[in-house]
């Protein structure tokens, strides 16, 4: 009546467990580890591609300075790694040898919060689009002074708004002008060839406050910038000294030009964000008030040096090298 049956059903051995199981995970692991390499390899382009977009920012701004630093040439007072005048400009003549080349190696900050012990300055032109500002614009020092009878005074290089009336006139408040010569000149000991020319200049900025005043001079213009005549030594105390000392050219007027410029300092800082340090290149611009708008346009920096192959050209060469930003992966 009773039939028995037999199943031959059998579920899973340990082994065959096991197994699956490292069979599983082995799967998982090369997933995961494929999927870490892939993050990992965008994460380190990405942070290349940063540091090269940083890279081209920083030169383009140092391009843009150094093309108009023609005004920094005999007149900025820096010197270089071997104490000689990195803005030695020898117009006249060929220099060659170690002695004619120039190199300027920044120190790197070691304190967080530090900066460089160095500081490099160059005077460059100022574009401003505000104002529509290009070039130079001539001055006539006549116009500069009253008079009575044979006596002439000084008033302003600004008097009656001959400046500030001109169309892109460089005479606008808090804008820092270079005043200089239209020809080059030197201390009759000098050797020519040998022996730099100079320009007569005197900087200053516009009042802010009387667009018919004088130009001012504040800190650290008066330890960087060369307020000195060319042919005696003598320093170039204002504008009303400075056209009194003009070189005259038989069966010429004598006359000048003032140049809107800038003056930027370059330094290095020692900053620290999360918790990590870097090293970086700072520019600063001289405002008005003696102070300067710092912001940071190289990040990461390992070296800055600023060359030039001879005192001959007016070329100055910058080479800036970083440290590559990379993450940390764990």
């Amino acid at each position: 009546m009773f039939r028995l049956i037999h199943s031959n059903q059998s579920g899973f051995t340990l082994l065959e467990a096991v197994m699956t199981i490292g069979l599983v995970s082995l799967s998982l692991m090369a997933s995961f580890q494929l999927y870490r390499t892939t993050q990992t390899s965008i994460e380190l382009t990405q942070d290349r591609l940063e540091n090269t977009l940083d890279n081209i920012i920083t030169e383009k701004i140092l391009e843009r300075d150094f093309f108009y630093c023609k005004h920094s040439l005999n007149n900025l007072v820096i010197n270089d790694d071997s104490d000689k005048s990195f803005y030695s400009y020898l117009h006249d003549g060929y220099c060659s040898g170690s002695s004619c080349s120039r190199t300027f190696t920044f120190d790197i900050p070691e304190d967080p919060g530090a900066y460089s012990a160095k500081e490099f300055y160059v005077l460059t032109e100022d574009f401003k689009s505000t104002a529509g500002i290009v070039g130079q614009t001539l001055v006539q020092p006549e116009r500069a002074y009253s008079s009575s009878g044979t006596t002439y005074t000084f008033q302003s290089l600004n008097y009656n708004n001959t400046l500030s009336a001109l169309d892109n006139s460089p005479w606008t408040a808090e804008q820092l002008n270079l005043l200089y010569s239209p020809s080059y000149l030197r201390n009759s000991s000098d050797t020519p060839g040998v022996d730099p020319a100079k320009m007569l200049t005197y900087l200053g900025f516009v009042d802010g406050e009387d667009l018919n005043g004088t130009l001012k001079k504040v800190a650290p213009l008066p330890t960087i910038f060369s307020y000195k005549d060319p042919r005696t030594g003598n320093n170039i105390t204002n504008e009303d000294n400075f056209l009194r000392n003009l070189p005259g050219i038989i069966g010429s007027p004598t006359y000048a030009f003032i140049a809107p410029v800038k003056l930027i300092r370059y330094r290095l800082r020692h900053n620290v964000f999360d918790a990590k340090s870097r090293v970086d290149l700072m520019r600063g611009e001289l405002k008005s008030d003696g102070t300067f708008h710092e912001r940071i346009i190289g990040m990461n920096v390992n070296e800055v040096v600023f060359s030039r192959e001879t005192i001959s050209s007016p070329a100055v060469v910058y080479q800036v090298s970083y440290k590559i930003k990379i993450r940390e992966f764990r």
